[in-house]
């Protein structure tokens, strides 16, 4: 062989090797294309997830406190002679409202309620409001709310506000004293 020969064999033999990747520099757009549609995927489910398990979870949690606050509501009528202790609107305190604070665990239980508000006027034929705090995701005030009255004969929930959402329960036609 010649050298020349030997020189072309090398030549050819090497370029087998060479990837065609090292004469292109950076990703195509069909690679980056899916890329970005993966992590779309990733997004979307993330924020589904989130939606769909964490929010319930979270609305469930706040409705079960709310579910307790209204047993100490009716505990509190009944300890205190088949009426809702009076009081305008106020924080639910074991001063201001011992019955219903007691009912809801005493002292231990109102630290638990920071935020919370009663209001009930005296006299028959008044409406019981409690107001928990405000909930800023609408998402969680609607399936509080739609708890409250679905599972609640006499007590009933609405939403209002517009960035922090108030959910207000009432009782109707109460006989407060």
């Amino acid at each position: 062989m010649t050298l020349n020969k030997k020189r072309k064999e090398r030549s050819f033999f090497a370029m087998g090797f060479k990837s065609k990747r090292s004469k292109k520099e950076g990703f195509s757009i069909l690679e980056l294309g899916i890329v970005f549609v993966v992590i779309g995927v990733v997004v979307i489910a993330a924020f589904t997830g989130y939606n769909k398990l964490y929010l319930p979870s979270v609305a469930d949690g706040a409705y079960k406190k709310i579910s307790s606050v209204i047993s100490g509501a009716d505990r509190s009528k009944n300890l205190n002679g088949g009426v809702y202790p009076t009081a305008a609107t106020s924080a639910i305190t074991v001063t201001l409202l011992p019955n219903l604070a007691n009912s809801l665990g005493g002292a231990g239980g109102v630290k638990d309620l920071a935020g919370w508000t009663y209001n009930c006027s005296t006299g028959s034929g008044q409406t019981v409001t409690i107001v928990p705090p405000a909930y800023d995701n609408p998402v969680v005030a609607g399936i509080v709310a739609s708890l409250v009255n679905s599972n609640n004969d006499a007590w009933t929930a609405t939403v209002s506000g517009a960035t922090l959402l108030s959910v207000t329960l009432t009782k109707a036609n109460a006989t407060c004293q």
